[in-house]
Formats: structure tokens, C-alpha cells, sequence
């Protein structure tokens, strides 16, 4: 024991030994030793023999070993003791039925008594016995390394077998002549293993080409798979590692289509950033985000039965994940009511294992480097020569002429010198990361506990960008006789900072020709004048500021957590079939974020309200003094959830039924408050140090509440393993809604068929799995902003009457708001074929209606709108999965699967109304230039240029909106566009704008291949997209309305229309040195089709190797290198990551359990 405690110290910090050490003074039970002579006390009546050996087995800890055609069957035991030895005990109670017992190296071995039959057996002590020897080893989960207790371990052709305990392990008595021995477990394929003198066996179990006894996870209650009718998939935690993603939500992502994270070319690879994410196609307006809590699109997470935000998922330890549960159709997320019509994610961690201590631990370093092979801008010499042909170096007065000659030949001599600027690499880095977790579980049948503690520190590619998470939890379970109590306690702390250099789009305008310090290595504060480079020199003398400047001041943009979180479980098995599962959950979470733009901040934007090193100290209103401005927040938040499930099983004859009913209850409390203070010194770092609040501002907060309840009743039943029904209702409240919809009904209804169970199919020996299944219910969506639906009131900060604050109402309550609600069909097939290849098909239709929309309302009435339920959408697809084991050789220890999946959606508006037909006119003036802002924001001249949303019944809410294009005229360069009608017209109008493309993709999804071969495993991820199209913004801003004032595209040589050469083809209008403004037309509309290497991961498990198979000391131990993205095929070439990067992973792993 001493030796143990040595071998664990050696492997971790002393705290937290210290801490381990406590917790197996409190659980002795996990470190008691079990002796031959151990006293034991036991009473039995009328029990079958084969019953009463397993409860010796339970009171002894020993190996218990018998040939099952030795015992009667029909011989029942009554038998009391107190305080004897097993010794005492066997020899009285097994001597009555004619039995003998000999007890050697820890195993029990039970067999007839000479005379008693013409059989020999392998364990008699008679000199006519054959002699055998034991044999010793372990059985694991081939994929999980995970010790399997239960599983078989027979004599081929004999009765002489046993079972693995715990902790995998067995000892069998085997003849000496015999040459192997046969391993099986339910859910995996059997295997046959020589035997070699006593040399302990590694027995490693594949999984079998059907898990039929698989359950399905929801979250509430779980259901067997084979009789579920229910869209769902479920992924195992090694398949997730095996991606070789940062997070849990990419791991997702790269596996299952449907679960679509929504290419984002601003954020690129920040860490820091919330993905925007949904399953099945978008049901809301993802532009009208302002009127929810999170993307009104996505899907609800549940972590251990309970609702947890996507930022604690984001940043969740993937080593702690057990399982991930897509529930994607009614039958399987009607359950969560007005929450699920989104999809549902379920999450399970790890639950502390039986067996002796176990440590395990887990290290990673992630090496991420910057991908910027999309961006093409030129380098100095070309980009003074676009200069020179653009006529930047011309003018017609000699004295602007002269100073231009002095500037281009300055500009010309810095070239030739080797000026040229790689301003893309200045704010970038090799970021290396690193995370590392440490568990220690074990127990007893009675109790069972583990601790965790995790850090991850994913530095990011911009520099100083990072993210820093620490997790730690405690799980604790204890079983008294019916009742099961387990405590669940984890707690998360995140801390995220962005890079103080800025946007990344900053540097990508930088011109090359300017240098980022000078020849004394001091770094260039500024470069030009803002409109210096155009011809009439009549521009802004504003400088245009060196963006590393920033970085050398105390910029900060930081943001904080922490959540603590403990879940409470009780479990009580009222009798066999019965069961009620009580289940409480809190969570307190802090979070603050700190923005601050000291007042030596630049910016590339001379009209930007944060460019205060350009102010004068003589500048009107005091701005000088008014220079900086910090923006601190904090926000508190309070949730308590609780449920009382009754779960009801039964089975008679061919029947079998599971009923479940829940009664659930919640309450959120959030605390918000915000202040912004100006007035700093340059080397001012925090808040307190402002001279004034924010001019016209103050401080303001806000409190809210959020109560919830609801009823779920649901039932599941299957005649003969063959027919299935699923029935669920759910009834929610929820003081979101307004008064007169407090109350939400939510139902589905799901059958499915086991076709391969009929005797009509029992000759085709090929077919292991057919199952058809259909299912349609209704679910809702409730997370939009709180308030909406019932008066509330702002208090007066400014002013008091009589001492006494005042109050105004905030906006006007609807008293009818409810959830948006979707309707689910879905038909789907499972299908195994030659123990090889597994298919799953779904065809789904979503119609989603209710959807929340802004209403404008006139003046007088004080506001400008407000929330209404209108509008509807459809949402209609196709999912494919194929898994193909090509080989499963476990003689050979050989395993090699292919596989694939396929998702295609499609979406349209089905109904719109008179305020949505008002947001398309208002769309329409300001891309006119009619209108210069709207509800949701001002909008600039580079927002005239991008495609914008648009509300029309027929059409996909990803329409690209424009209007139609022929070109450019190669006789004049104008560009010919054809109006509504299709008459052509040389002038742009919103009008004339129609359908151009849709940016979903056709069809999407992945394929790859998993091989593992003696321990060296090899995962090839690929994931494509076909169809749909994309808008080359790039194209636009970089080429066709190029401002040469800023670094180009190389394009810009290319195919642009030339005055000296008209008649002569072109893509691009003539190059200009002033702005000019392009709006969305075809000609920027390209077909989007991607293939990449998402993953390939490359490892080794030392199951094989002797100093693993031989001691005691270390359990597994493997490496692994993952690599992401090694390459992208695009048929758009654009540039993507314009505020930040995006960035390839390599990550090398090491994982050890000891």
C-alpha cells in the first residue's frame, strides 16, 4: 500500500495528493483487503444454488469459478451464519448438495465430489484430473481503454468459465493442454486468445456491428435504441477526441452536419468568440438578434440534465464528456417544450467508476499557427506602380505636380532599398497553448467518487489574445439499499483578453512600402495624411497612425467568469419497475467585462469616436481633457432548477412498456449594471482614474427574473422487440410569455418498426438491423429578451420630484406574446448489413411559426415598435450517415472503418406581414442612399455595398439579394444591369433587386477513415460543401472599388476596364484614385463548393507493450499528434479572417492512467 501512495505522489501536486489522500481516509470500503478467513455473516432461504454461490461472490470479493453442469438447478439453499469464515461456510452449506471447493490464489473453485459423477472435471484434486493452470488478465473497451466487468471468459467447448469484475480483470482455472480461451461481451464482437503459460492476457473487445442494447440519453430518461423511434445520434467521447478539435462544439461540428457552426470571416479562429450555431436550417430572423438572450437559432444545451449557456459548454474540459445526444426530431425534444424546437444538445460527463483508485491524466500542447494564404495584396513594387497607373502621381498644377514627383520618388527609392512590409505578420504569432486534466476516481458498490481539475490556456494567433479556463468538479455518489444519492459539484472560471494590436484588418491595408520603425529600430507613429494620395490635395489633414502604436499603450478589452454549479440527485428504486429520480440544480455566476481606449489610442478611421491621439490639446470642449474612455460591466446571476421524475418499467410476455412523468420548476435571477467613465492620462490602467463619467451618461443596471415551470408525461412502447410507440406531452409556463399565453402544450408521437425481427426476414442472414420509424409533435422557442411581454419601467437618474425617484415605461408590453412554435415531421431508417455497415436516413420538415417580429408603431405613441408573434418558415432536408468497418480483426488487432454523411436543408419564408414588407422599404432607402440608418443601427457606405436581408414569402432566408448584371460595357465601362421588368438600364436601383443565390449549400457533410493496427491509430477527416453561392465582398471592396489609399488586391491588375483600350472585355470597372461605391449585383455572386482536411490524427496506444501489460503501477498510456485544416479547395477565393485570423491547430496529447 505504501508503494501505491508513492507511485500516485510521484504523479501529482502536493495539494492535491493531500486532498486524495483525505478522500480514502473517508471511504475506507476502497482500500480494504479481502482475506481467505474473513469473518462473514449470512442468511439465505430457499434460495437457487446458482444465486447463492453469486452471493458469496458479493461477500467475499473472491473469484468464484464452476462448470455449470455441476450445479442442480433445482436445489434450493437455506442457509444462516454469523462470524464465520467462507471456509466454514462453503464446507457446510455446499456439502449437503454433493459439491466440493478448494480455494487457491484468491479464486474459489467449485466442483463435484468424487463419486458423485462419471465426469472429470478440470478442478478435481483426483491424480486421473487432467492439471491445469490459471490463467490471469484484463478485458477492455477497445476504443475507450475502459475495463469491462462482466464480460465472459470461457474454456472452448467446456463449462469451466468466469466473469470479470470491476476492474476487468479475471483469473480462470484452464486445463494445461489447452490452447486459448474465448472472451464475449454483450454490444461487442467475441474473441478467441491463445494462451501462453501463465502470461497475464490483454484481452481488447471491439465494438459489435450493432448496438442494439445501446440507450439513448434525452437528459430527463433514457430509452433502450432498438425500440426508440426517435432522430438522434449519439457520440461516444473517443470519437470526439479523435477529431482533434479545441472544444466540444467543434468536435460536434465535424462529425455531424446538422450540427452546422456558421462560417463567420470576421471572427476567424478568436478564441474568445461564441460560434453562431444551428441544427436543421435557421427557423428565425438570425438578423434580429437584438429581441433575444443568445442566436435565436440555436440549439438548447442540457449538461447533465441540466440548461447551461453556451459559453460553459465552449470552454467545458472535452476529457470530462462521457457522451454527446443530438436530439433532432419531435419524439426525442418535444420533452423540453418550449425550448427544444431549436434541437437539443445533450451533454453527459463521466461518472466515477467501481474499482480501486484510479488517476488519470491528460496533457495537450496546441500549437496554432496563423492561415493567411487567402489574403493576395500586393507588395511595395506593385502597389506604387497601381498608384502610378491610377494617375495618384499626376496633377495638373505644377506646384501639387512637383510635390507628387518628390513623393513618388521617395516612395520608389524605399522599394528599391527592399521596403517591403509584411504588415500581415506584425500583429500575428505561433501561439502555443496548453491544457492539462488530472481526475482520480474509484469506490465500491456503495460508494463511488471522482475529482477532477482541468486548465486550458489557448493562446490565440493575434498577439496577447488568449483564453484561460480552469475547471474543477467533485462527484460523489452512495447507494443504500434502494436509494442512490449523488452529489455533482464543478465549478469554471474563464478569463478571455483580445489583442491590444487591433483588427487584423488594419494591417491588411497598411501599404507595403511603409516601414514599421526606422533604421534606429524606433517604432513610426505615422505614415500619411488622410486624402494626401488623392489629386487634389484639398483632403483631411488627419494622420494616418501606425496601428502597433496601440499595442504600447494600456488598451484593454478582458472579460471574466465565474460559475459554480452543484447538482443534486436522489434515485430511489421503489420496487423492481418502479423508480423516482429528484433532481436539484444551482448555479452562481459572475461575470465582468472591462473595455478600456486609453487616451494615446489611435485608429485607422479619422471620424471614429476612440481615435483620441489625434486630439489637440487646443481642441474645442475640452475634448483633450475628455480623451480615453473605460467601459466596465457586471453582471450577477442566480439559477435554481428543480425536478421530480417517475420513471415506470415493465415487461410481460412480449410487452414492454416505459412510462416516465415530470414535474420541473425553475427560477433565474440576473443582475446587470454598466458605467463608462473619460478623462485619462496616458498611462491611466483603471476606471477609477477617469476624471467624469461618460459625457451624457451615467451609470445604469438592470434586474431581471425569468420563473418557469412545466408537467412532461411521456410513454414508450414495444410488442416483440418489433412494433414501437412513443408518445410525449409537455405542458410549460413561463412569465416570458404575456398574460394571456402563460401556457404552452407540446406534443409528438412516434412509431417505428424492427423489421429484421420479422420471421418473413429472419432467412437473410445478411441484414443485422432494419428499423423504420416515423414521428411528428410540435416544440417551441422562448429565448428572447425578458420584458417583452409585460410593462416594465426605467427609472429617472437625472432628476427626483420631492426627494422621490421617478419612472417611465420602457416600451409597450404585448400582453399576447407566446414562443415560436414549431411543427416536426420525420421519417427515418437504420440499417446494418454483413455485421459491416451501418446507415441512418432522415427526411425532416420544419414549419415554424410565431416568429418574433419588431412592429412599428407611430410616434405618438412614444415608441417606435414593438414585439409581435408573425411570420412563418419552412425548413425542409435530407441526413445521411454510412459507417463501413472494412476490417474488424481482432486476432490481428486490426480495425479499419470508412465513413461518411451527407445533410442537405433548405429553408423559405412562408408567410410575412406589412411590418416586415416596412423593413424591406427601409432597407431599400438607405441602399438608395435615401436613409442613412434604420432600427438596428446606422449604416455606413461599406454597408451599401455588402447584400442585406431581405423579408419575401417564397424565398430562402439566406437569399443573396441584388440586382441582375451583364457585365461591363467594354466600349464605355459602365456597368449594364437589367431592372424588374429585364429592360436594360446603367442605373442601380434597390427596386430592380432580385433573388441572385443562397448561401446554404446544397449538400454538406464529411468522410474519412479511422484505422487502428496494434495500438497505432490513424483518423483522416475530410468535410465538403457542394452547391449554393457565395458574395465576394472581397472582390468588391479590394478590386472593384479599390481605395489606393490602402493596400489592394493583386487582382486589381486583372481584367479591369482600360479607357486607352476600349472594346476590350473586362470584370472590373476603370481603376480610380477617389471612392467609389459598387452595390450588390450577379456579377459579385460566385458558386461555392469546399473540400478540406478538417482532421488528421495520428497516435499510439501502448496496450501492447510489456511495460503495460506487465506491472501494476500504470493502467494505459497512448500519444496522439492532430493536425487541423492541412488544406483548403475553394472555388471562391475571397479573403477570410478580416478581424482576426483564422489559424491551423497542431496539437500533440499525452494521456495516462495509473
Amino acid at each position: 500500500m505504501r508503494n501505491d501512495f508513492k507511485s500516485i505522489r510521484d504523479y501529482l501536486p502536493g495539494k492535491v495528493f493531500l486532498l486524495m489522500v483525505a478522500v480514502l481516509f473517508l471511504f475506507p470500503c476502497v482500500a480494504s483487503a479481502f482475506y481467505q478467513e474473513e469473518k462473514i455473516t449470512l442468511e439465505v432461504k430457499n434460495m437457487p444454488l446458482k444465486q447463492f454461490i453469486g452471493e458469496l461472490r458479493k461477500s467475499t470479493k473472491l473469484d468464484v469459478v464452476y462448470a455449470s453442469e455441476d450445479l442442480d438447478t433445482k436445489y434450493k439453499v437455506t442457509y444462516s451464519c454469523s462470524g464465520k469464515t467462507i471456509t466454514e461456510v462453503l464446507s457446510e452449506a455446499l456439502g449437503k448438495c454433493g459439491l466440493d471447493f478448494r480455494i487457491e490464489k484468491g479464486i474459489i473453485t467449485i466442483f463435484k465430489k468424487m463419486g458423485t459423477s462419471a465426469m472429470t472435471t478440470a478442478t478435481s484434486s483426483s491424480s486421473s484430473i487432467k492439471p491445469v493452470r490459471y490463467v490471469r488478465g484484463r478485458v477492455t473497451d477497445g476504443q475507450t481503454g475502459e475495463a469491462l466487468p462482466g464480460a465472459t471468459v470461457m474454456v472452448p467447448n467446456s463449462s469451466i468459465g468466469t466473469a470479470t469484475d470491476m476492474d476487468g480483470n479475471f483469473t480462470l482455472p484452464v486445463p494445461a493442454e489447452q490452447a486459448s480461451v474465448e472472451v464475449s461481451f454483450i454490444g461487442y464482437m467475441p474473441m478467441t486468445v491463445s494462451v501462453e503459460g501463465e502470461k497475464p492476457l490483454n484481452v481488447v473487445l471491439s465494438t459489435a456491428a450493432t448496438e442494439i442494447d445501446e440507450v439513448v440519453v434525452n437528459g430527463i430518461f433514457t430509452r433502450k435504441q432498438n425500440t426508440y423511434s426517435g432522430a438522434v445520434n449519439t457520440i461516444k467521447s473517443e470519437t470526439l477526441k479523435r477529431t482533434g478539435s479545441l472544444n466540444v462544439l467543434q468536435a460536434i461540428g465535424s462529425i455531424d452536419p446538422s450540427f452546422q457552426i456558421l462560417v463567420n470571416d470576421d471572427i476567424g479562429s478568436n478564441p474568445n468568440a461564441i460560434p453562431d450555431i444551428q441544427m436543421r436550417g435557421a427557423a428565425s430572423f438570425s438578423d434580429m438578434k437584438n429581441n433575444y438572450t443568445s442566436s435565436p437559432n440555436q440549439p438548447l444545451f442540457i449538461v447533465d440534465g441540466f440548461e447551461q449557456d453556451i459559453q460553459k459548454v465552449l470552454d467545458m474540459d472535452m476529457n470530462r464528456v462521457a457522451s454527446v445526444t443530438l436530439l433532432k426530431d419531435a419524439t426525442a425534444k418535444a420533452i423540453y417544450g418550449s425550448k427544444g424546437a431549436n434541437g437539443v444538445v445533450v451533454i453527459e460527463t463521466k461518472q466515477p467508476e467501481q474499482g480501486k483508485l484510479r488517476v488519470t491524466y491528460s496533457g495537450d500542447l496546441n500549437i496554432q499557427v496563423p492561415v493567411l494564404r487567402d489574403y493576395r495584396r500586393t507588395n511595395a513594387a506593385e502597389k506604387l506602380e497601381v498608384e502610378r497607373l491610377a494617375g495618384l502621381y499626376s496633377d495638373l498644377y505644377p506646384e501639387r505636380q512637383l510635390e507628387l514627383d518628390r513623393k513618388y520618388q521617395f516612395l520608389h527609392q524605399e522599394v528599391q532599398r527592399g521596403v517591403n512590409t509584411d504588415w500581415l505578420a506584425q500583429p500575428t504569432q505561433v501561439g502555443i497553448g496548453q491544457k492539462h486534466t488530472l481526475s482520480v476516481d474509484g469506490g465500491d458498490e456503495s460508494v463511488r467518487y471522482s475529482l477532477d481539475i482541468g486548465y486550458n490556456d489557448v493562446v490565440g494567433v493575434m498577439k496577447g489574445s488568449y483564453r484561460q479556463t480552469f475547471n474543477g468538479g467533485f462527484n460523489i455518489s452512495y447507494r443504500y439499499k434502494s436509494l442512490l444519492f449523488k452529489e455533482q459539484l464543478t465549478v469554471t472560471s474563464g478569463t478571455g483578453e483580445e489583442s491590444p494590436y487591433g483588427n487584423f484588418s488594419d494591417y491588411a491595408m497598411m501599404n507595403p512600402y511603409w516601414r514599421v520603425r526606422d533604421q534606429e529600430g524606433r517604432l513610426i507613429e505615422r505614415f500619411d495624411n488622410y486624402g494626401g494620395m488623392g489629386s487634389s490635395g484639398n483632403g483631411p489633414v488627419s494622420p494616418i497612425y501606425n496601428p502597433m502604436v496601440n499595442a504600447q499603450t494600456n488598451y484593454l478589452n478582458q472579460n471574466k467568469y465565474l460559475d459554480l454549479t452543484n447538482n443534486f440527485y436522489i434515485d430511489w428504486t421503489i420496487y423492481k419497475s418502479l423508480r423516482a429520480i429528484g433532481r436539484v440544480s444551482l448555479t452562481k455566476k459572475t461575470a465582468k467585462t472591462d473595455l478600456f481606449y486609453p487616451s494615446n489610442y489611435a485608429t485607422l478611421d479619422p471620424s471614429s469616436p476612440y481615435n483620441f491621439r489625434n486630439v489637440q490639446p487646443d481642441a474645442a470642449d475640452n475634448a483633450y481633457l475628455k480623451r480615453g474612455l473605460y467601459q466596465k460591466s457586471e453582471e450577477d446571476l442566480w439559477m435554481v432548477s428543480s425536478d421530480i421524475t417517475l420513471n415506470y418499467s415493465k415487461e410481460w410476455g412480449k410487452h414492454l412498456l416505459f412510462a416516465n412523468t415530470q414535474y420541473n420548476i425553475s427560477q433565474n435571477n440576473t443582475e446587470t449594471s454598466s458605467y463608462e467613465g473619460q478623462g485619462f492620462a496616458d498611462n491611466a490602467t483603471s476606471i477609477g482614474q477617469a476624471r467624469q463619467y461618460r459625457e451624457n451618461g451615467m451609470p445604469s443596471g438592470q434586474d431581471t427574473k425569468v420563473h418557469e415551470m412545466g408537467v412532461i408525461a411521456s410513454l414508450n412502447y414495444s410488442y416483440d422487440s418489433r412494433y414501437m410507440l412513443d408518445l410525449n406531452y409537455r405542458a410549460s409556463a413561463s412569465s416570458l410569455f404575456g398574460a394571456n399565453n402563460r401556457w404552452g402544450h407540446f406534443w409528438s408521437a412516434g412509431i417505428g418498426w424492427n423489421v429484421h425481427y420479422e420471421s418473413f426476414m429472419k432467412e437473410l442472414k445478411w441484414l443485422d438491423n432494419l428499423k423504420l420509424r416515423a414521428s411528428i409533435g410540435y416544440s417551441g422557442s422562448q429565448n428572447f429578451a425578458p420584458y417583452q411581454a409585460i410593462a416594465s419601467y426605467l427609472y429617472f437618474t437625472d432628476k427626483t420630484f420631492d426627494d422621490v425617484i421617478g419612472a417611465y415605461l420602457k416600451g409597450l408590453p404585448n400582453p399576447d406574446l407566446k414562443w415560436q412554435q414549431t411543427e416536426d415531421k420525420n421519417i427515418g431508417m437504420d440499417l446494418s448489413l454483413l455485421h459491416k455497415l451501418d446507415i441512418t436516413f432522415d427526411y425532416y420538415i420544419k414549419n415554424t411559426s410565431n416568429l418574433l417580429t419588431p412592429i412599428s408603431v407611430v410616434p405618438s405613441n412614444g415608441f417606435d415598435s414593438y414585439t409581435e408573434n408573425l411570420g412563418k418558415s419552412k425548413n425542409q432536408g435530407v441526413e445521411l450517415r454510412v459507417n463501413y468497418r472494412a476490417i474488424t480483426d481482432s486476432k490481428r488487432d486490426i480495425n479499419l472503418s470508412v465513413f461518411g454523411s451527407l445533410a442537405h436543408n433548405k429553408n423559405k419564408l412562408v408567410e410575412i406581414n406589412s411590418a416586415l414588407s416596412a423593413i424591406n422599404e427601409k432597407i431599400d432607402e438607405e441602399q438608395n442612399g435615401v436613409a442613412e440608418g434604420d432600427g438596428n443601427g446606422q449604416v455606413t457606405i461599406f454597408d451599401r455595398k455588402k447584400p442585406r436581408v431581405e423579408y419575401a414569402e417564397g424565398v430562402s432566408m439566406s437569399a443573396i439579394w441584388g440586382v441582375r448584371s451583364l457585365g461591363i460595357n467594354p466600349y464605355d465601362g459602365t456597368e449594364i444591369l437589367l431592372d424588374r421588368e429585364g429592360k436594360r438600364t446603367t442605373q442601380w436601383n434597390a427596386d430592380d433587386k432580385v433573388v441572385l443565390g443562397d448561401a446554404l449549400p446544397k449538400v454538406q457533410g464529411n468522410f474519412g477513415a479511422n484505422l487502428d493496427f496494434k495500438g497505432i491509430t490513424l483518423n483522416v477527416n475530410f468535410s465538403y460543401r457542394l452547391g449554393g453561392q457565395y458574395y465576394n465582398q472581397t472582390l468588391v471592396d479590394n478590386v472593384e472599388n479599390a481605395d489606393l489609399q490602402w493596400n489592394v488586391d493583386r487582382r486589381v491588375f486583372t481584367d479591369r476596364w482600360n479607357p486607352e483600350t476600349p472594346g476590350v472585355p473586362a470584370k472590373f470597372r476603370q481603376l480610380s484614385g477617389g471612392s467609389t461605391i459598387t452595390n450588390p449585383t450577379s456579377r459579385f455572386v460566385q458558386d461555392y463548393n469546399e473540400l478540406k482536411l478538417s482532421t488528421l490524427n495520428i497516435g499510439y496506444d501502448f496496450r501492447n507493450c510489456g511495460f503495460i501489460r506487465n506491472n501494476n503501477w500504470i493502467e494505459r498510456l497512448s500519444v496522439s499528434m492532430a493536425m487541423n485544416e492541412l488544406f483548403r479547395l475553394s472555388t471562391v477565393k475571397a479573403e477570410r479572417g478580416i478581424n482576426y485570423p483564422y489559424a491551423q491547430s497542431f496539437i500533440f496529447s499525452l494521456s495516462a492512467t495509473f
